[in-house]
């Protein structure tokens, strides 16, 4: 395995302005995100054990402002494969400290303060927390359908999470299966013949 990202969620799908699901919420005083990806959907687009060093998302708008104060990244694992509300996150690691973070539109990469060493068999979920200005527009964030509810997410210290089937892209950066196979050359021997 070799350091490299792999996206999770592919589709051009955006979301709102003043919809509540978004990477950098400046609508709302504060904002709390769950995410959940699989272990076999993880090690279906190559990562592998080890560690995590960012995630990103990717945004065509930056809302009302290009801060959010208090930005925070945990990470754990979990059993659940689709949200119902929030899952608890003791246990989680803080991932990226708590900071103001400026985001553009793009592509934002979050890198760790710590890095996530992950098992490589377990769920992962993702939480965000942040800061907002409470005023209009969030940053539209592009987005996939899923069959199930990964992601949930409320504001301004709202306790109950929201489900959605709408799961944010993310571009994680960690651990990748390299396929070597076509760097060696192959021969047939067939051993010892009796």
């Amino acid at each position: 395995a070799a350091t490299g990202t792999i996206a999770v969620g592919n589709a051009t799908t955006v979301t709102t302005a003043t919809g509540e699901l978004t990477a950098f919420c400046n609508r709302r005083v504060s904002y709390r995100m769950q995410s959940v990806y699989t272990a076999a959907e993880l090690t279906a687009l190559g990562l592998s054990s080890g560690n995590i060093n960012s995630i990103a998302y990717n945004i065509t708008t930056i809302g009302d402002a290009a801060t959010n104060a208090l930005y925070t990244v945990k990470m754990g694992t979990t059993n659940v494969n689709a949200f119902t509300d929030f899952i608890s996150n003791t246990g989680f690691i803080t991932v990226y400290n708590p900071a103001t973070y400026t985001h553009s539109v793009g592509i934002n990469t979050i890198n760790f303060n710590t890095p996530y060493a992950w098992d490589g068999v377990s769920n992962i979920a993702i939480e965000v927390t942040h800061d907002g200005i409470d005023n209009i527009n969030n940053a539209q964030t592009y987005y996939t359908a899923t069959t199930g509810n990964m992601i949930v997410y409320s504001y301004d210290g709202n306790t109950t999470g929201t489900p959605s089937l709408n799961r944010l892209n993310i571009i994680i950066n960690g651990q990748k299966n390299i396929d070597n196979t076509a760097n060696y050359t192959w021969q047939w021997n067939p051993g010892a013949v009796n």
